[in-house]
């Protein structure tokens, strides 16, 4: 496992170096300067010149990203034009609050889209499996910005339910321990912080999990079917196993290793696809981040996001990975 493992990280290395190189170039092909980005309409050419030398901006593409990958190795991810603060610190500011949203839409997707795709894999053609076919493929269909608008108006607008905004409501705070917010809130013991906490989390959450609902329940659905015919299922059903424990204990145990490939992938999908949700949402996530990096032409800054996303999505596969050798024993990592 131990070898797998490091085989694996080294071949991120080169991942991570062509894709924040694919970054710059692309950044730097665009139109616009960030350095007039920066200042007002009316600066002077020297002025303007001044900034490009600041940030470096006057040394050639391949140059700043020498300087960068440089820094990198250090996990100085160099200073925002916009903010001016080191990425890092932006960064580990503002990624809890991503990765929290990403959690629990996934626990939210999980929860809905396993019992319901077993129902319906296991008896097909009924109308459990036609609910869920239909619940599949609206969660499929649905586009997330429609979604979110439309919750927005209904929930937090129409019926005042839920907030349509933020992370929390101004005046409750709980100390920063995990970056969770629910979780720090439960350490301290804030139950009115806790629920407050939720409370901002469910409309952005399941908006963010809508689609991975959709995709979940089917694989989930047609992994069930799959399992249901074969050998080992019929031996048990004649050893005289009750149709629950064949279905819970042995048809979704053998199609786990299906769904948590999806469940891996999905959720990487949602840590890099957050960024319309968050920015509706007013969610202050890396997400949002990012978007307004693009926006200032912030070549550390959204250097720096991408490389943490990629790094995420790595991990969460290489997690996977792992996983699927402590669900089923017949996987070797070591091969």
């Amino acid at each position: 496992m131990l070898a797998y493992t490091a085989k694996r990280l080294i071949g991120t290395v080169p991942v991570l170096l062509l894709i924040t190189l694919l970054v710059f170039a692309m950044m730097h092909a665009a139109p616009g300067d960030p350095a007039t980005m920066l200042l007002n309409e009316e600066a002077t050419p020297e002025e303007v010149a001044e900034v490009r030398t600041r940030w470096g901006l006057d040394q050639p593409m391949f140059v700043q990203y020498l300087r960068f990958i440089a820094a990198a190795l250090t996990l100085d991810f160099g200073e925002s034009f916009r903010y001016g603060v080191p990425v890092a610190e932006l960064i580990a500011e503002r990624f809890p609050a991503t990765l929290e949203l990403a959690v629990y839409a996934t626990l939210i997707a999980v929860i809905i889209a396993v019992p319901l795709g077993v129902w319906a894999g296991s008896r097909p053609n009924s109308w459990i499996d036609s609910a869920g076919s239909f619940f599949g493929f609206f969660g499929i269909s649905m586009p997330n910005f429609w979604m979110a608008i439309m919750l927005i108006l209904l929930v937090a607008g129409t019926f005042n339910l839920l907030p349509s905004s933020g992370r929390s409501t101004w005046g409750i705070d709980v100390p920063a321990i995990t970056g969770f917010r629910t979780v720090d809130a439960l350490i301290a013991g804030n139950w009115t912080a806790f629920r407050d906490a939720m409370a901002h989390l469910l409309l952005p959450a399941f908006v963010l999990g809508i689609n991975m609902t959709g995709i979940l329940m089917r694989i989930t659905r047609s992994s069930i079917m799959e399992q249901m015919n074969e050998d080992y299922i019929m031996t048990a059903r004649a050893k005289g196993l009750s149709g629950r424990l064949v279905l819970w204990r042995h048809g979704l145990r053998n199609a786990l290793v299906t769904i948590i490939t999806i469940v891996g992938l999905e959720f990487g999908a949602l840590l890099s696809g957050s960024i319309i949700v968050e920015t509706i949402f007013a969610w202050p996530g890396i997400g949002a981040l990012l978007l307004q990096g693009l926006g200032a032409r912030d070549y550390p800054l959204i250097t720096g996001v991408v490389m943490v996303y990629t790094l995420l999505f790595i991990f969460v596969n290489l997690l996977v990975d792992i996983l699927y050798a402590s669900i089923d024993p017949r996987i070797n990592l070591d091969r």
